[in-house]
C-alpha cells in the first residue's frame, strides 16, 4: 500500500511540474520537451526562437488564435495569421495539429527591429490545461514547400478530375480523358472544391476566371499549355481561396494600370512553374490578397513583374526568375517575404551584387520598391529546375517462387520536389507510384514473382516538372524449387521440424 501511495505522489507530482508558466512563455519542463541550448541562446540575444510553447486560451478558434499576443526571452509576438492545412471538407475552423502559425516578432527597445519579423510555425503538439485552453508547441516551419497535385493517374476514385483540350472543337464535351471540354473556363466552371482541372497542350484565348475555392488548374501532360488574352484584360483572375495555378504559359494582359497575366484578390494560393509573358503587369495583387505563394515562375518581357497594392500581406516570393520586365521587377508597398531559407531567393537581372564565397547566393540584398522589403538570398543565375535521382533500391536479391519480396525506394532531389516513382519488376508487370513522396521519404512496396529465374528491378522518379532520373537498377536471382523425389526427402517433408540444419543445406526451408 504504501509503494502503491508514492507511486501515485510522484505521478502527480511530474503531472503538476510539466510545465512552468512565465507570462504567455511556457516550456515544457520533461526530458522529452527540454530545449536545446541554441533555442535558449536565441531568447537571450532576441533572435525568434525556432521552438517553443505558447499557451492559448479557450475558445482556439482560428479566427481567436488570429490577434494574440506571445512572449519569447525578449521578444513579444503577435499572431499575424493561422493557416488550416486540412482538406476543405474537413476543416473545423479550430487550430489543431499541423496547421501553421504565422506571428510576427518584435525585439524590445531600444533593440534593433528584425529584418524578418515574419516567422511560420508548424503545431506539432498539443496539450490541454483544463477546460481553460490548450498548451501548443510551435516549431519553425522553414522549408515553404510547393504543395503538389495529384497527377491524373491518380486511382482515387472519389475525386473526380475534368480535362481540356482545345484540339476537341466539335463535341461532345462532358470533361471527360474521351470527350474533353474545349475551353478551360468550361472544366474550371464544372469543378467542386478538392477537384483538378488537366488542360493538355495549345493555345486558349481565353480570359479565366478561378471563382471556385480548392482546386487545382494544371497541364496534363506536363507541357506548358499557352493562355492568351489577346492583348485585352488580365488574362487570369483568381478570387477564391486554396488555388493552385501550375505549369502555362501566360501571355498578353491588356495594357491598362491593374491588367496582368495574374490578377489575385484571394488567400492562400499557390502559383508555380509559370512562364508569364508580355503583360501589363505579371502577377497582381489587389487589396486584402494575403497568405499566397509564388515558385519557380518566369517572370519575362512584362511591364511590371509582381505588383503588390495596399494590405496584401504575407506572400512569400522566391525562386522566381525576373528578367526584362521594362518598369520595376517587383513593387511592393506590402510586408511580404522575397525569400525561403530553404528555397532562397529570386533571380533578379538588375541584381548588381557579388557572391564572393561562390555559394550562388548574393553577398548584398536586394532592395524591392515600394517599401522596405528586401530580397536577402537573391540567385546569382536563373533558376533552372534539376531532375531527381534515385539515391536507392534496397531489397533482397534472392528470393522463391511464390515467396512476397519487399522493397523500398527512395528519391533525392537538389530542389527538393516531391517525386512519383516508375517500377519495373522484370517480370514483364510494371507499377507506377502516382502519390508525391518527399525526398529522403521511403517508398515500400511488395512484389512475388511466378517464376524462377533472374530479374533487373529498375526504379526512376519524376517531379511534377516532368523531369525523370535515370534508371537505377537491383539484380534478383529466383532460384527453382528442389523437388521432392527420394523416399528420404519425402521423410523431411512429412517431418517438418526434424534436422533443420539438413533442410537448409537441402533448401527445404
Amino acid at each position: 500500500m504504501y509503494k502503491k501511495l508514492v507511486g501515485i505522489f510522484v505521478v502527480m507530482l511530474l503531472i503538476a511540474t510539466a510545465f512552468t508558466v512565465g507570462g504567455n512563455y511556457i516550456k515544457f519542463k520533461t526530458s522529452e520537451h527540454t530545449q536545446d541550448d541554441s533555442t535558449m541562446n536565441k531568447a537571450m540575444t532576441g533572435d525568434p526562437p525556432d521552438e517553443f510553447v505558447v499557451f492559448f486560451p479557450n475558445p482556439i478558434a482560428d479566427q481567436n488564435i488570429t490577434g494574440s499576443d506571445v512572449a519569447f526571452g525578449r521578444l513579444t509576438g503577435h499572431v499575424c495569421g493561422v493557416i488550416d492545412t486540412k482538406e476543405k471538407e474537413n476543416r473545423n475552423d479550430y487550430l489543431d495539429y499541423c496547421d501553421n502559425v504565422i506571428i510576427k516578432w518584435k525585439r524590445h527597445l531600444p533593440e534593433p527591429p528584425l529584418t524578418d519579423p515574419y516567422v511560420t510555425y508548424h503545431v506539432r503538439e498539443m496539450e490541454a490545461a483544463g477546460g481553460d485552453g490548450w498548451y501548443v508547441r510551435l516549431k519553425y516551419q522553414s522549408d515553404g514547400k510547393v504543395m503538389p497535385f495529384i497527377p491524373p493517374d491518380d486511382p482515387d476514385e472519389e475525386r473526380k478530375h475534368w480535362f481540356v483540350d482545345g484540339r476537341n472543337i466539335n463535341g461532345p464535351w462532358d470533361g471527360t480523358p474521351e470527350h474533353p471540354f474545349q475551353y478551360i473556363q468550361d472544366g474550371i466552371d464544372a469543378t467542386d472544391p478538392g477537384e483538378i482541372v488537366y488542360v493538355f497542350p495549345g493555345t486558349y484565348s481565353e480570359h479565366l476566371l478561378i471563382s471556385e475555392h480548392d482546386i487545382a488548374v494544371v497541364p496534363a501532360n506536363f507541357d506548358n499549355p499557352i493562355i492568351d488574352g489577346d492583348g485585352s484584360g488580365s488574362v487570369v483572375t483568381i478570387t477564391s481561396d486554396w488555388v493552385i495555378l501550375h505549369g502555362f504559359r501566360i501571355i498578353n494582359s491588356g495594357a491598362l494600370e491593374e491588367d496582368a497575366g495574374i490578377d489575385v484578390r484571394s488567400d492562400n494560393t499557390t502559383i508555380f512553374g509559370n512562364f508569364i509573358q508580355g503583360c501589363q503587369s505579371g502577377i497582381y495583387y489587389h487589396d486584402s490578397a494575403n497568405s499566397n505563394e509564388v515558385f519557380e515562375n518566369n517572370i519575362q518581357e512584362n511591364v511590371w513583374g509582381v505588383f503588390i497594392s495596399e494590405n496584401s500581406d504575407l506572400q512569400r516570393i522566391c525562386n522566381n526568375n525576373f528578367i526584362e520586365n521594362t518598369g520595376h521587377n517587383a513593387v511592393d508597398y506590402c510586408n511580404n517575404n522575397w525569400y525561403s531559407e530553404f528555397y532562397g531567393g529570386n533571380y533578379w537581372d538588375d541584381y548588381i551584387g557579388t557572391d564572393s564565397d561562390g555559394d550562388g547566393i548574393g553577398d548584398t540584398p536586394y532592395s524591392i520598391p515600394g517599401g522596405s522589403n528586401q530580397d536577402t538570398l537573391p540567385l546569382i543565375n536563373p533558376w533552372e529546375n534539376s531532375a531527381p535521382k534515385i539515391s536507392v533500391i534496397d531489397g533482397p536479391n534472392s528470393g522463391k517462387p511464390e515467396e512476397e519480396l519487399t522493397y523500398s525506394f527512395v528519391a533525392s532531389d537538389l530542389d527538393n520536389h516531391d517525386s512519383i516513382f516508375e517500377i519495373n519488376w522484370g517480370d514483364g508487370i510494371n507499377s507506377t507510384e502516382f502519390y508525391f513522396y518527399d525526398p529522403g521519404e521511403d517508398l515500400i512496396l511488395n512484389h512475388t514473382w511466378s517464376e524462377e529465374g533472374t530479374y533487373t528491378i529498375k526504379a526512376k522518379a519524376k517531379d511534377y516538372y516532368g523531369a525523370e532520373s535515370e534508371w537505377a537498377t537491383l539484380e534478383l536471382t529466383v532460384p527453382k524449387n528442389k523437388a521432392i523425389n527420394t523416399p528420404s526427402l519425402r521423410f523431411l517433408e512429412y517431418h517438418p521440424h526434424m534436422f533443420p540444419l539438413l533442410r537448409q543445406l537441402l533448401g527445404l526451408q
